[in-house]
This record gives structure tokens, sequence and C-alpha cells, in this order.
């Protein structure tokens, strides 16, 4: 009789293991094979309702208002094309929203990240809450518009500047500001190299200065520098914030 009962639960153990090992074989069939076989087909839907979604599209120069966040909005102008399949569109900002020097200091160098400058940039940005990226505009940004011509700007004919042409979107004509692209190699002008950065100036031209002078120095007057220009953010943001 007791012989009878061990076997019988020595049965149903066997059993339950069983059904334990098909259960660990279905799951891992699931997992390695069947879930893998929705997320490849879930992903594939997405990427096809990607497909489908059209973002307005915008052409150089366009101006429009921009929902920066959720209580200012401030007009720019589309610095590239954007097609209907791009989802974040790059403008430049209509007007300058501060001044700055690029750097405190001549010697502190001509590159953009980790400037003076884009201290600045981040500074008046830091609320915009619905864009993407910000930073100054390139000269090859400002070239690509077509907008600019050659001019001789210097003593000699060889000696030539880009200038916007006027009139112009990217041209203020009343105020000067800053690109974030250095001036190492310009036979332009005199430099020292890694103390130049290019800026639009009144009439256009796009040429190099010094990047910064030491407030209170011999090339400052009483204490402010004679390098502040205007800073005009360039962002990434997307449409949808765009009206």
């Amino acid at each position: 009789m007791e012989g009878e009962k061990r076997k019988k639960g020595l049965v149903v153990a066997l059993i339950i293991l069983a059904l334990l090992v098909i259960c660990l074989a279905g799951y891992i069939v699931y997992d390695k094979v069947l879930s893998k076989d929705d997320k490849t087909a879930e992903k594939a839907n997405n990427e096809a309702n990607k497909e489908d979604i059209k973002y307005n599209t915008y052409k150089t120069g366009d101006m429009v208002s921009v929902k920066l966040n959720d209580s200012t909005t401030l007009d720019f102008y589309v610095l590239k094309d954007s097609s209907e399949k791009e989802e974040f569109v790059t403008l430049l900002a209509k007007n300058n929203m501060a001044t700055s020097a690029f750097n405190n200091d001549f010697t502190d160098g001509n590159e953009y990240k980790g400037s003076l400058i884009e201290s600045k940039v981040k500074e008046i940005t830091a609320d915009w809450t619905n864009i993407k990226e910000a930073r100054l505009i390139t000269v090859d940004e400002i070239k690509a518009t077509g907008l600019t011509t050659k001019e001789q700007c210097g003593p000699s004919e060889d000696i030539v500047c880009d200038k916007v042409e006027s009139p112009s979107w990217i041209s203020l004509k009343n105020e000067l500001f800053w690109t974030m692209t250095k001036a190492d190699n310009d036979t332009s002008i005199e430099y020292d190299e890694g103390r130049y950065v290019y800026y639009v100036d009144l009439d256009g031209v796009i040429t190099g200065y010094i990047v910064g002078y030491k407030p209170g120095g011999e090339w400052n007057k009483n204490g402010k520098h004679f390098s502040n220009f205007g800073v005009r953010p360039v962002i990434e943001i997307s449409k949808k914030y765009v009206e």
C-alpha cells in the first residue's frame, strides 16, 4: 500500500516536471523566435508609419514664428531648405539677442566650444525648452544661401572678401554679429593664428576680428570690449513648434 502511494507520488512529480519542461521550452521558443518576430514586425510598422508622416516644407529665407516655450514666440529665418520627410528645421534668429566678445581675452583662442560666446548662447536660450540645439551661424551656411558675392577688401586686387548681397535677410545692416567660424587662414586680414573669428559687418562683409581684449586693457574703452558684436542664435527645432 505504501509502495503504491510512493509510485503515485513519483508519477505525479514526473508529470509536474514534464509540464515545467514543456512550459520552459515554450517560453524559450517564444522569447527567442516569436517575440523577435513580433518586435521586427512592430519596428517595420513604426517605420512604415513614420514614412507616411509628411511634415511642413520650408525654403531658405522663409520667415517663420517659432514657439520656443510656453510663453515665448519669436521670429526666425529658415537657414536651409527642409523637406516633408524632415521633422526638424534649422533657423536663424531674425535679430541679435545680445552682444558679447567671442572670448574674454585674445589669448583664449578662437574655438567656439568652451568660449565665452558659447556660454552666452546657452544663457540666451536656457529657457527655450522646445529647441533641440542652439549655436551660431557658420560662414559655410551663409555661403550656401547663395546670397554672397566677392569684393576687394585689401590693398591689392587678389585680396577679396565674401559679402552678403543687399538687401538680404542675413545681413542686419545696422548691427554686427559673430559667426562661429575661425579665421585662421584669411589673407585679407592681418591676424595672429588662433585669435580671429569671422563676423558680418554693417555692409554685409564677412571678415575676421580678434576674439577679445582684456577689459580695461590698452585696446579697450572704459573697460568695455571693442570686440562686442551681436549674438544671433541658430536653432534646430521640431516643426510642430513652427507657425
